[in-house]
């Protein structure tokens, strides 16, 4: 029995020195640095990450982690997923954008992946696959699963917010959240109408 203790007591100390001499990552962040796909990047990711699980059990997420798909074919589809995550920035109505700017990062919980966006009401900008948030802005926490499942329509925006899916924190999120709503908004409608 002492033996047993001893062993636990080894195993949860050397997985601290792990988590705290692994650090924050410098590099594009999109390979785990925990088993399983999920790494500890960010203030909230444990959140996310729960919030995810508990909505795989009860079914409002449908998928996850795929370990057949190797890192570059995660690697472009999430691209793929944050390229459309984009377009439907850029496509909302401009008189719900800032004629300076809103500047928000987002993470996506797991990879560790970060996005940096400006969304203007001329314009908006994207940079993909950076180190962290960019300043001291709005940084929008959520999952992959999270994403893909919002562009498909399967998920809406106010569950996902309720649920703890997508997470604002910093100030200027009432008008970061503006967006996203207009953003999934938009694009439920066209799908309700055609279905």
């Amino acid at each position: 029995m002492v033996m047993l203790k001893r062993s636990r007591t080894l195993l949860a100390g050397a997985f601290a020195t792990c988590l705290v001499t692994a650090g924050p990552s410098t590099a594009c962040g999109f390979h785990p640095q925990l088993n399983g796909g999920f790494s500890i990047g960010y203030p909230g990711a444990l959140d996310i990450a729960v919030a995810v699980a508990d909505a795989r059990r009860s079914r409002l997420l449908q998928g996850g982690f795929r370990p057949q798909l190797g890192d570059a074919a995660r690697f472009r589809r999430t691209m793929r997923d944050l390229q459309h995550l984009y377009t439907r920035l850029a496509g909302v109505e401009p008189t719900l954008k800032s004629e300076s700017g809103v500047e928000f990062s987002l993470i996506l919980v797991g990879p560790d992946l970060w996005s940096n966006f400006m969304v203007r009401r001329d314009s908006t900008f994207a940079r993909y696959h950076e180190t962290g948030p960019s300043g001291d802005g709005v940084v929008v926490l959520t999952h992959h699963t999270v994403l893909r499942a919002l562009l498909s329509a399967s998920l809406p925006i106010d569950t996902a917010i309720d649920r703890k899916l997508v997470v604002f924190s910093g100030e200027g999120t009432p008008t970061v959240r503006r967006l996203f709503d207009a953003a999934f908004r938009v694009n439920n409608d066209v799908v309700a109408k055609t279905e």
